[in-house]
């Protein structure tokens, strides 16, 4: 199958809502490699850590989740799918993971970001994870932080249904030069994987160093002009050169800086090469939440009210914390989430008890 390039917004739109697919007109990107990174300790690698991220635009930290953790975030994961009213998904029977009307994850993408996903238990057991905050007040020198309300992503078993191959190429970036305080590294991305990322499963591809060119992109790119934070590449950009699939261990912290180019990827590996596991041991090949956090200092009192409200009536958002960007809304009749029961530090990433303490630089 061949990989989706982007060449214009529209068309972007369409592999979002499934209504291209991988056909001859589409263009052919350059094969996609993989790269292998070091898995930094930030107890004892933090300076390396820091360096790399800067040099390459993208960073991954090991183990910020333990097994017990992956196990609770995967069976966290499920329990939201199963609770969709009326649905047929079940964990345990890969049968049920097909209905499009089911199956809230994008098809095309992986992406889930709709439907109370941001508030969900699962996204908030991967933020309040210690080690992911550690790796943003590493970044950015405090730990006075807010925390997106971003989604996550699910890519189902292809080798069980070839229809379910989701679709690569849509680089872009998720930061406009164009746009004010929208230059230099003002955001990182990251998200815990709880699926190794090899080639057979596909995940975050990027383009090392391309954040070093990222006001070059923004300015010859006419993509860029209308489309807010988010600046598609087209499929002639000279800057798609060695894109690579990111290599992680489960449990994992991927984090790239916002400017760097990246997508994610199917599998890169022929059929032939993939195991097949027994009829009854399908799982799905990757799960993971995306978790951005970025100085209090950065946000206005406006997005830190917006935040709490959102938190409350269960609304996900883009993956900027000191921005406020819907991305979503619950499903009817989701309760209204009281902010008086959650912990201190859960408060303090949301946006609470902040009113004298954040300053929008």
């Amino acid at each position: 199958m061949d990989p989706i390039m982007v060449k214009s917004e529209e068309h972007f739109n369409a592999v979002l809502s499934g209504h291209t697919s991988n056909t001859a007109e589409v263009a052919k990107l350059q094969p996609i490699g993989a790269i292998q990174p070091p898995r930094f300790n930030l107890d004892t690698d933090k300076q390396q850590f820091g360096q790399y991220l800067q040099e390459h635009g993208y960073a991954v930290v090991k183990n910020v989740a333990s097994p017990p953790d992956i196990e609770r975030a995967r069976s966290l994961l499920w329990e939201f799918l199963e609770a969709l009213p009326d649905t047929q998904v079940k964990r345990d029977d890969v049968r049920t993971w097909g209905c499009p009307k089911d199956w809230l994850p994008s098809p095309s993408n992986g992406i889930l970001h709709g439907f109370g996903f941001g508030q969900s238990d699962f996204m908030w057991h991967l933020r309040m994870l210690p080690g992911v905050k550690e790796a943003f007040a590493a970044i950015w020198g405090t730990d006075d932080l807010l925390v997106s309300f971003d989604g996550g992503n699910v890519f189902r078993p292809w080798r069980y249904n070839w229809d379910w191959l989701t679709s690569g190429g849509w680089f872009h970036c998720d930061q406009n030069a164009r746009l004010p305080h929208s230059r230099g590294r003002v955001c990182v991305q990251g998200l815990v994987t709880l699926r190794a990322a090899t080639a057979e499963t596909g995940g975050l591809v990027v383009v090392p160093g391309s954040h070093l060119k990222h006001e070059e992109l923004c300015s010859r790119s006419a993509l860029s002009r209308g489309s807010g934070d988010f600046v598609p590449v087209s499929v002639d950009d000279p800057i798609l050169q060695d894109a690579a699939l990111v290599l992680a261990e489960a449990g994992d912290l991927i984090l790239w800086d916002s400017r760097t180019v990246h997508c994610n990827t199917p599998a890169l590996a022929p059929e032939e090469a993939c195991s097949t596991p027994a009829e009854d041991d399908w799982q799905l090949i990757r799960e993971a939440g995306y978790v951005c956090m970025t100085p209090c200092s950065f946000a206005s009192q406006e997005v830190l009210q917006k935040r709490r409200e959102a938190f409350e009536q269960n609304v996900s958002t883009s993956h900027w914390p000191h921005k406020f960007v819907v991305a979503g809304y619950a499903l009817p009749d989701t309760p209204v989430k009281n902010p008086s029961t959650i912990s201190k530090e859960q408060r303090w990433l949301i946006g609470y008890d902040r009113e004298r303490r954040c300053i929008v630089q």
